[in-house]
């Protein structure tokens, strides 16, 4: 796996990770965009439009579910994504084109002066990146205020002793794997006040997605755990990431 910061962007601007995920985790994307849109919602009134950025928005179909979602529900907004892997951000143009509402960029954020927005999203990134508390500090000196952020909690008991936690063996380019205490530490030390976080289950997406025999014969049992008891079901069998809406404090100097 990479060991320095260029080794790993190399993984995203090659074309690498699209070889490794051709899909770009399109077929989760719908999903994710709902248990967005559930979470920033009610947070939303009075501002028309909402000026929303997606940071490794990949082929940028969570931002534009996001925004239809939104939109049905009388929310007008205004969406920019950017990522730093051309193959994505290609894809993505050839899907939805560049619009007054929604566009996209090829383009470290980091090497902007300043972001427009009122929320900045993050939607499995974080762990991606070799110093994700220092990004997070970046993001809030170029005047990020309030942020979405999920998490995947892949720090399970169950994950530990398959040996899943390595990132040398991870497909999907992750450096970090987080449970729930560790994840919202990290937003913590970044000096984001978290708001409201929630467990985005995996198993509450429809079954279809369970293709595995242990995946389906497990779904029920987890789903009962979850009802009973979600941070131990979490804690000892991941399938879940942490989402949280949080609020920047006055940027470090």
């Amino acid at each position: 796996m990479v060991d320095d910061k260029g080794a790993a962007e190399d993984l995203y601007t090659s074309g690498e990770y699209a070889m490794r995920n051709p899909t770009w985790h399109a077929e989760d994307s719908p999903w994710k965009a709902k248990q967005i849109a559930r979470i920033l919602q009610p947070c939303l009134s009075g501002q028309s439009p909402v000026r929303i950025c997606e940071i490794g928005c990949g082929v940028g179909i969570v931002l534009a579910e996001l925004q239809r979602t939104l939109g049905e529900q009388n929310v007008q907004s205004i969406c920019v994504g950017y990522d730093i892997a051309p193959a994505a951000i290609r894809q993505a143009l050839s899907t939805y084109g560049q619009s007054a509402t929604l566009s996209f960029e090829c383009c470290d954020v980091l090497s902007k002066a300043a972001l427009q927005c009122d929320w900045c999203l993050l939607i499995d990134v974080l762990e991606h990146l070799q110093e994700p508390v220092q990004f997070l500090q970046e993001l809030r000196r170029r005047g990020a205020k309030q942020f979405i952020v999920n998490l995947p909690l892949e720090n399970s008991v169950i994950n530990i002793v398959r040996g899943k936690t390595d990132p040398r063996r991870s497909r999907v380019g992750h450096l970090h794997f987080w449970d729930t205490y560790s994840a919202l530490s990290v937003l913590e030390r970044a000096g984001l006040h978290v708001a409201q976080w929630v467990y985005a289950h995996e198993v509450d997406v429809d079954i279809r997605y369970h293709r595995t025999a242990p995946s389906i014969a497990a779904y029920a049992p987890r789903k009962i755990l979850l009802a009973v008891a979600p941070r131990l079901c979490v804690h000892l069998f991941g399938g879940a990431s942490l989402l949280a809406r949080c609020v920047s404090g006055e940027p470090d100097a």
